[in-house]
């Protein structure tokens, strides 16, 4: 048994289901018991916590599911901290920031400096009053893979670019009158607005890897690479075996209680 979804354009009942299912996870009771743990270790008032993800999930989105896409389903995370006396409780923060900006939190917090070169690409969370960058950021860079695997996204309050090495495939989008990200302002005759914002966008990702990427992403004149070809080792379908690492090590009181993958499934097609 292989442990992704493809379904495709599944109709809209059976896609709403699948989201259900995929919310409905036990996050929030493990949450829990890690605040309560804190609470009896007298740890509450000097320890950051940060509620995050690595990445979002499609769940159907574009057609598409799991991740690796530059589109806001997969790319935008959430991102909660508290740390009483540092920031302020209840606040939302507008602030462009990724993973990248924790490291430097922590480095803060514990009073260390960076030793390693170049510098970090993030920055400290904790730079204004109440949590948050020093200086707002007007964009933020979203990356994954190498070589001709790699892509990127400059995404804006407004604009998002996305550049893929494989073949130099560029996508343009509107997020204020596109926030669903449906139009490519750059297929077949861009207007010069347009053009000059990609390119703009693009400027700034060239930088930004010539600064913290790898060597092998620009060419001889230090633009980003177009391979031409499509990555030969990426496939359609990806697995995902967590499953089996994660079950053994929850409390007994849950586990006894947890379904088998099988479980799982059947309940889900009858539900259906």
């Amino acid at each position: 048994m292989v442990n992704f979804a493809d379904m495709g354009y599944a109709p809209s009942a059976r896609l709403q289901r699948v989201k259900a299912l995929y919310s409905g996870s036990l996050i929030d009771k493990g949450v829990g018991h890690i605040l309560r743990a804190l609470d009896e270790l007298g740890l509450t008032e000097n320890t950051l916590v940060v509620f995050t993800s690595d990445r979002g999930e499609m769940l159907g989105g574009h057609g598409l599911w799991q991740k690796n896409c530059p589109f806001d389903t997969s790319a935008r995370v959430p991102m909660l901290a508290r740390l009483p006396g540092r920031f302020a409780a209840g606040a939302v923060n507008g602030n462009l920031v990724s993973l990248l900006d924790l490291m430097p939190t922590m480095l803060e917090l514990a009073g260390v400096d960076y030793p390693g070169q170049p510098d970090l690409a993030g920055d400290s969370l904790l730079g204004a009053e109440g949590g948050g960058l020093a200086q707002k950021r007007e964009d933020q860079v979203v990356e994954i893979g190498h070589g001709a695997g790699r892509w990127f996204s400059l995404r804006g309050h407004r604009w998002q670019y996305n550049y893929w090495m494989a073949d130099g495939w560029e996508e343009l989008y509107d997020l204020e009158n596109d926030p669903q990200e449906l139009s490519n302002l750059l297929l077949e005759d861009p207007n010069a607005r347009d053009r000059q914002c990609a390119d703009t966008m693009k400027a700034k990702l060239t930088a930004r890897e010539a600064a913290h990427g790898f060597e092998n992403s620009l060419d001889e004149n230090g633009a980003l690479k177009n391979f031409g070809h499509l990555p030969t080792n990426q496939t359609e379908t990806r697995t995902n075996n967590q499953f089996p690492r994660w079950v053994p090590r929850l409390p007994n009181d849950e586990r006894v209680v947890m379904e088998s993958r099988g479980e799982t499934m059947l309940n889900a097609t009858r539900k259906s």
